[in-house]
């Protein structure tokens, strides 16, 4: 067989088998990644008077949204809960159900989008200690895939 024959050929095939992955690709980036299972659920003890950060998920180079949330809530105490540094909401309540917060956390209606990070900080008043508890599940998609799906912002 003429080599040069051969070598089209050869190109061809790799030409076929690079299609097949790149449309293996498409679909998995169509589909999203899961949020880092590691940083689902993060939980912090305050002690009265402190404060601190309780969660804290950042991404890079991805759109996230958010699907559900969870916290535990004790009276005195309340979170600021930021989406890429902006201060979302001044949290007084438990998100999810009351009694196994993080076993059964808030399902949102429409997703949160965010592009950088996700942060509780728990202020705790009381005069005892506490631990706190928060929670985020969601999916990651590529810039290019967000901008064709629909999230708050």
């Amino acid at each position: 067989m003429d080599p040069r024959v051969f070598q089209v050929f050869q190109n061809q095939q790799i030409i076929n088998q690079l299609r097949s992955i790149d449309e293996r690709l498409s679909a998995v980036e169509a589909q999203g990644v899961p949020f880092d299972r590691s940083k689902l659920f993060m939980r912090k003890t305050l002690d009265a008077g402190e404060s601190g950060t309780v969660y804290d998920y950042r991404i890079w180079g991805k759109v996230g949204f958010i699907n559900y949330v969870g916290c535990s809530w004790f009276p005195k105490t309340h979170y600021i809960w930021t989406i890429d540094n902006v201060q979302r909401e001044k949290v007084e309540r438990v998100y999810g159900n009351p009694i196994a917060p993080m076993s059964e956390p808030y399902r949102l209606s429409t997703p949160l989008r965010f592009t950088q990070n996700i942060r509780w900080v728990a202020f705790n008043d009381d005069t005892e200690a506490h631990v706190f508890d928060v929670y985020h599940d969601g999916i990651l998609h590529s810039s290019r895939v967000a901008a064709l799906l629909r999230g708050a912002q």
